[in-house]
């Protein structure tokens, strides 16, 4: 076998520097992860609806995040049960959609709320209660809330939304605002 020298100061410099190329190329590919940004070669790219769950009872919050793991084009990116910490994972992560328990360790989601829609009012906010009150429904609704479920009684429908959203944001349909019928 030639020195590398030799071939680059002879007639072989082309053919080794293609097949150099080649297989940096290949060696890239093998590391780099394309199922996180393209479905296959011929599809365009792909769009995760990524998903902040800010809830104050670690039971309910771990149950939401089993069940939304297991769906697709959905990315957790932050858990936080306290007001501090679902708001600076909000800054920093700048999720799609926010998960937002009306009750939070050190703090009521409302403010969360108000907060989150006045940095991004663009980002789909789900508010939970465990009190399935009309008047603290439509407190949710007149501070931004784009969908509203009481729960543990209906994350079956809280998750068949966040599937139906995650689909929505893949075909590129717009998000819904808040002149949009409330949900759940």
């Amino acid at each position: 076998m030639r020195q590398i020298s030799e071939i680059m100061e002879g007639e072989l410099m082309p053919s080794y520097f293609l097949l150099y190329i080649i297989q940096s190329s290949v060696d890239f590919l093998k590391r780099f992860d394309k199922t996180h940004y393209m479905d296959n070669a011929a599809s365009p790219m792909k769009t995760v609806l990524t998903i902040l769950v800010a809830y104050g009872s670690y039971h309910i919050g771990a149950r939401i995040i089993h069940r939304l793991s297991q769906l697709q084009q959905i990315e957790i990116v932050g858990q936080a049960r306290d007001v501090e910490s679902a708001l600076s994972q909000f800054v920093q992560e700048k999720p799609k959609l926010v998960i937002l328990d009306a009750l939070l360790s050190q703090g009521a989601g409302l403010g969360v709320l108000r907060s989150m829609k006045a940095q991004d009012s663009g980002c789909i906010v789900i508010m939970t209660s465990a009190s399935n009150y009309p008047q603290y429904r439509k407190q949710c609704i007149k501070e931004g809330a784009d969908y509203f479920f009481y729960l543990p009684d209906d994350i079956d429908s809280l998750c068949q939304t966040v599937a139906e959203l995650g689909r929505s944001t893949r075909r590129g349909a717009p998000s819904p605002t808040i002149d949009a019928p409330l949900k759940g």
